[in-house]
């Protein structure tokens, strides 16, 4: 209750200080997603188009990976059998239980991403400091990527730094949409985002480019209106 309530509180004042910064991306990206039942949410996003690869593609992927990422791979131990029973409940949701393979690294910085549509690399960083909720969520935006490939090429191709903006969002409410699914809190999801963001100040990381990343408020701002549709 108390990380609720704390949670609750750093929502309201991200709002109170951000509330002018862009608010149509926040807007455009809930008109994306659309409303309704959870149900009616699970239905409009889940059937859309989903890119991803098979079991066939998870060698050259892997081997084409950086030099520095593969050769830290993590193939046992604790903290590899955490993060494997963290991410298949998300992955069998999506029903792609055998279309993606997680290769876990040693990296200094929290870093999630699925490689050429099969791979999910997350680095020990990220899975070590974050709560099991926490990193489902992350894994699921990371899979709802999958969801708006089509669109993200697009924004790539044009410079549409708005519509790369609108694909983060929409990712969030993928991985809210996911928690929720499975009886977790949505707003885990925001709070693993915020262990990202402290993990990486900690270390000094700089690795994005803002254009194409909604601030912490605007994230914020999304997260609170998109949890509320969930309710």
């Amino acid at each position: 209750m108390t990380r609720k309530l704390a949670l609750i509180t750093l929502l309201s004042l991200l709002l109170t200080r951000t509330a002018t910064a862009a608010p149509g991306v926040v807007d455009l990206a809930l008109q994306d997603v659309g409303t309704g039942s959870v149900a009616e949410m699970k239905r409009s996003i889940f059937s859309l188009p989903f890119t991803v690869y098979d079991a066939k593609d998870y060698r050259p992927a892997i081997a084409s990976l950086p030099q520095s990422i593969r050769e830290g791979r993590i193939s046992e131990g604790q903290l590899l059998r955490r993060v494997e029973s963290i991410i298949r409940p998300v992955i069998e949701l999506h029903h792609h239980t055998d279309k993606i393979e997680l290769f876990l690294y040693r990296d200094e910085f929290a870093r999630a991403m699925v490689w050429l549509g099969c791979v999910l690399v997350i680095s020990d960083a990220l899975a070590d400091r974050l709560h099991d909720d926490e990193l489902a969520g992350i894994v699921a935006h990371e899979m709802g990527h999958a969801y708006f490939m089509i669109e993200t090429i697009k924004a790539r191709k044009h410079g549409d730094h708005q519509a790369m903006k609108i694909v983060e969002l929409e990712c969030d409410a993928v991985a809210m949409l996911t928690l929720k699914l499975l009886g977790h809190d949505p707003a885990d999801h925001f709070r693993g985002l915020r262990g990202v963001t402290n993990i990486d100040r900690t270390n000094g990381s700089n690795r994005i480019d803002s254009r194409d990343y909604p601030s912490i408020g605007e994230r914020a701002q999304f997260a609170q209106r998109f949890i509320k549709l969930l309710a």
